[in-house]
Parts: structure tokens; sequence; C-alpha cells
């Protein structure tokens, strides 16, 4: 997993990474039986490089407490791991940078 994270760390495969400050491959425990996967990483993402730490991940912290599992016993992820999908347009070029995100993927 380290390996694959360390790809998405330095992909420049697609133009999402020159917006970006910090890659945000995934957090947690990999054999998890419990995974959440966001869609993209927001503004404390970007900051922190990890997945779920702003708004999202209070609502996510909360929720985890109320079912008494602690964060770290779950694997949070995003499905864009490299940028800011949402605020790419239009559409079409959206999907053609998200094929780069999969091949990545793929390729580890």
């Amino acid at each position: 997993m380290e390996e694959m994270a360390e790809k998405i760390r330095v992909c420049v495969r697609c133009p999402l990474w020159e917006k970006r400050k910090n890659a945000v491959p995934s957090d947690g425990d990999i054999n998890a039986s419990v995974v959440f996967v966001g869609e993209a990483p927001g503004y404390w993402e970007d900051i922190k490089g990890l997945p779920f730490v702003g708004a999202a991940g209070k609502v996510l912290d909360a929720l985890l407490e109320k079912i008494e599992l602690r964060r770290e016993s779950v694997f949070v992820l995003m499905w864009s791991s490299v940028g800011r999908l949402k605020i790419v347009s239009p559409d079409r070029w959206k999907l053609r940078l998200a094929r780069h995100c999969t091949s990545t993927i793929r390729f580890v």
C-alpha cells in the first residue's frame, strides 16, 4: 500500500497535481472490514495530505463514535487521490483526468 501511496504523491500524469499542495492517498487499516470512500479532497485534506480531516471528517468521526468504531480500525480514501476533481470542468475533461487516476491505481 505504501508503494501505491508514494506513486500517488509524485504523480504528474494530469494537470491536477499543479493545483494541489498534497496528494491524499489513504489512511487507516488496509485490512479493515469497513471502508469509506470520499469524492475528492477538500481544502483541509489538501493541506494535511490525509482523507476526511475537514468538515466531512468531523461528521465521520462523530458517526464512528456512535457505533463504537475507532478511526484507526477503518480504511478511508478519496476517489480522486491526486487532486480536486470537483473544481475541474468541463465534465469531459474531468472524466479524462479520472482515467489517469484509475490507470495509476491499476498500475500498482
